[in-house]
């Protein structure tokens, strides 16, 4: 119905151009003007009969493709409202199924009338919720979409409000330092300085920490997706009744160069970044997860910053520094934490003797004989560094402490009297 109405006024629009604008009727004004009204009474009905998101996300769609940005922010507000609703029912869903699962776990040990009697209630309370979405990656991106074109339509109409609203929603989303940014020229000094600014930083270090502690209890974080801001929604099945994802047809397997593949994003990586970038170092530092929690590249950069920021708390990341390189260095990915033992050498090389005796500790336990020759070069790397940094009396004692640990194994002793260690 919405594309018939905005096909009407487009081909008056064009009959219109094609004739001397001088030359054109009050009729064919008149008529334009019709068109016009029909398709904001079309978008009216939308708004109150239209409960699917999928159609409404593509009514936006529509409705930006014809320059209709008025009833896009119309369209696309109530779209919103449904998103927001439908989040809402997901996460008592999620509630309530882990409560369910509780129960029912102690139901097995333990006969409970009232435990029964709630869980009866419970599967009331989710048969009057079905469950259209499996989490909410699906309505985030919806969102997405529909805040990125209310931001599009709010620009024309000039609609700062909005404008601001949905820089919000979009970086709320994606909390990237590009997002961040815009938020920020968006509003005036006073607002960003005194409120908003403050919020928007403890609203990404709350989700740090959830994603954190997601990865730490093991959980699957369905958010932590590569987020494509480009993604488009074609895979939308715009059924009124019930949504099912499109069924994509299998494509023919076409090589791609390098140059033309896009390059991936790290959501977690970027909230770290812009709450370093905003000096939120201390607050990343107590947030901050033991190996493997997070990446070496985030930790390298938290090292830095608080080390330009007050160097004395660098003890306080000594323990995760131990962390990561011993957990690289047991699985023998010796030079992913290079710049790891270079930072962490020039603040101690004290620390950094302790780091490479507990490693050599625990790769023995395991060693088999075809690692023999890995462990050997594990040796090497620990020699070059200790006798860079003048050190060859702690490599002395490393090194006898390696041999009388480790007398028992043979082949390994020959190995290393081989190497001239």
């Amino acid at each position: 119905m919405i594309k018939a109405a905005l096909e009407t006024k487009s081909s008056i629009e064009s009959k219109m151009e094609v004739e001397d604008s001088q030359n054109t009727s009050n009729g064919q004004n008149e008529e334009l003007k019709a068109a016009s009204l029909q398709i904001e009474k079309v978008c009216d009905i939308c708004i109150q009969n239209v409960h699917s998101v999928e159609n409404l996300v593509q009514i936006c769609k529509e409705l930006s493709a014809k320059l209709e940005y008025g009833l896009v922010l119309r369209v696309g507000k109530q779209c919103q409202t449904r998103i927001y609703e439908l989040k809402k029912q997901v996460d008592v869903i999620k509630k309530l199924e882990e409560e369910r699962n509780e129960l029912q776990q102690k139901f097995k040990i333990s006969r409970d009338d009232k435990a029964q009697v709630r869980l009866q209630q419970i599967e009331v309370e989710l048969s009057k919720l079905p469950v259209k979405y499996q989490g909410t990656k699906l309505l985030e991106k919806m969102l997405f979409t529909t805040a990125k074109l209310m931001m599009s339509a709010a620009k024309i109409e000039q609609d700062n409000d909005t404008l601001l609203e949905q820089a919000i929603t979009v970086f709320k989303i994606h909390p990237s330092s590009e997002n961040f940014g815009e938020v920020k020229v968006l509003c005036d000094e006073k607002t960003w300085e005194g409120k908003l600014k403050l919020e928007l930083l403890n609203y990404v270090l709350d989700l740090v920490k959830q994603k954190f502690a997601n990865k730490n209890e093991g959980q699957v974080d369905e958010e932590e997706e590569d987020f494509d801001e480009d993604d488009d929604d074609d895979d939308m099945d715009l059924d009124e009744e019930d949504y099912k994802p499109k069924k994509k047809k299998a494509a023919k397997k076409t090589k791609k160069s390098k140059a033309a593949e896009k390059p991936k994003t790290n959501p977690l990586k970027d909230m770290i970044e812009l709450l370093l970038n905003e000096g939120y170092w201390k607050q990343c530092v107590d947030v901050f997860p033991p190996a493997p929690g997070a990446s070496i590249e985030m930790l390298e950069r938290l090292w830095i910053e608080v080390d330009k920021s007050n160097n004395k708390q660098l003890k306080v990341l000594v323990p995760l520094m131990h962390s990561y390189i011993s957990h690289e260095m047991l699985l023998f990915n010796f030079d992913n934490c290079t710049t790891l033992l270079d930072l962490l050498e020039n603040y101690s090389i004290d620390e950094t003797i302790t780091v490479f005796s507990d490693v050599a500790d625990k790769l023995v336990i395991n060693l088999t004989q075809k690692q023999y020759d890995t462990f050997v070069d594990y040796l090497k790397l620990v020699k070059k560094k200790l006798t860079s940094k003048n050190k060859a009396d702690e490599w002395a004692d490393f090194f006898e402490d390696v041999k009388k640990k480790n007398k028992t194994k043979k082949k390994l002793m020959n190995i290393i009297e081989t190497e001239h260690l």
